[in-house]
């Protein structure tokens, strides 16, 4: 009878396994720690112009109908922005 149709799996299993392309390099170990990933956007600001400091103001219908209309003569800056603009240029800040 002929065997053709039979192999004995466990020789190959036991072989350790090769690089195919390139046998003479050895295998590379694997790497524990994962690189880290590069920043995309815009650089962070400096710690001196991040705004950190918030104060809460109330404001009466007219005084918030002047601020408004203020801020559409500035090309509908938000008020806040407007404020602390307004405030450098007198100087108060």
């Amino acid at each position: 009878m002929n065997n053709m149709g039979k192999f004995d799996l466990s020789e190959i299993k036991k072989q350790p396994k090769q690089n195919i392309l390139k046998p003479d390099t050895e295998p590379r170990p694997k790497k524990a720690t994962k690189k880290p990933s590069k920043r995309l956007g815009r650089p962070p600001k400096r710690e001196e112009d991040r705004l950190k400091k918030q104060i809460t103001v109330n404001f009466t219908e007219a005084e918030f109908d002047k601020l408004s209309e203020l801020s559409k003569q500035y090309f509908n800056i938000a008020i806040p922005k407007l404020i602390r603009n307004l405030l450098r240029q007198d100087g108060h800040i």
